[in-house]
């Protein structure tokens, strides 16, 4: 009986993380695609309306909830021998603004997330970490409050990235286009929320 019940959990978990693999691929190109406004979408789970595209940005509202909206974006890895991807979403949270990095695949956040970047002013790259990392079942989220200075090292990027530490593989690196975030970002921030 309870090797029945082992297996039957297993197949469960293996045919979760097949969809998941699944729906992701199907989504790859969604924020380049021409998006009609109140159409529902799908991005990593995220249910919402299309309202806006701003160059490497979209922005969703809730389907359910108009005044819940992200900026939302969808990442692959460049590697050819390894496809990761990884939904990266930023919200308002009461008076905090978070980003949220999704990854798909099952590879747990271990031992966490890094985003790398090039300091425009200092010329030289500047790493940050992320501790908070949570997962259920086969998804793993990280995430980061976006202060002041995160925010203004944000705003002039053309690029960053995303450092992906899956278990038992090599480091990831998720190249992230960043083209239109100050823009976005507004945009989000004037939303009422």
């Amino acid at each position: 009986m309870l090797k029945n019940n082992i297996f039957f959990k297993s197949k469960i978990l293996v045919l979760t993380t097949i969809f998941l693999l699944l729906s992701f691929g199907t989504e790859k190109s969604l924020s380049k695609e021409i998006m009609e406004e109140s159409t529902i979408y799908d991005l990593g789970g995220f249910r919402g309306i299309f309202i806006d595209e701003t160059d490497d940005w979209i922005t969703l509202c809730k389907y359910d909830d108009i005044d819940y909206c992200s900026l939302m974006q969808f990442i692959q890895s460049d590697d050819k021998n390894i496809s990761h991807k990884a939904v990266l979403q930023i919200i308002k949270r009461q008076k905090e603004n978070i980003m949220n990095i999704y990854t798909s695949d099952g590879f747990p956040l271990n031992p966490g997330v890094g985003i790398i970047f090039n300091d425009n002013d200092k010329f030289k790259e500047y790493k940050l970490w992320i501790p908070y990392t949570e997962c259920i079942e086969s998804r793993c989220r990280a995430e980061l409050v976006l202060n002041n200075d995160l925010l203004d090292r944000f705003n002039l990027l053309d690029n960053f990235i995303i450092v992906i530490h899956p278990k038992k593989l090599k480091r990831i690196g998720l190249i992230t286009p960043n083209n239109g975030f100050e823009i976005a970002f507004k945009k989000m921030k004037e939303m009422p929320n």
